[in-house]
């Protein structure tokens, strides 16, 4: 998929951008710290929800939260869980 700019039939803006920044960081603890953004258009419903941070526990796989924005654009809490 390529990147498509256009204006639909009722004169709104789209921007669709399927590239996508990812990021990892980790502490000297084992914590593991995901982030992943991608382009969302302003007019429409393409990525929305797609940008994500996700939080991990110092065993590697045990997931501890993730946030996702919502369709204002801000960031919430979509899934926490605890490591045992």
């Amino acid at each position: 998929m390529c990147h498509e700019s256009y204006y639909d039939e009722q004169g709104k803006y789209h921007d669709h951008d399927p590239n996508a920044s990812w990021s990892t960081m980790s502490c000297s603890q084992g914590h593991k710290l995901f982030i992943r953004l991608e382009h969302q258009c302003g007019s429409c419903d393409y990525n929305k929800g797609e940008s994500l941070i996700g939080l991990y526990g110092s065993n590697g796989d045990a997931f501890v939260a993730e946030f996702r924005k919502n369709e204002a654009g801000e960031w919430e809490r979509a899934l926490v869980t605890t490591t045992g």
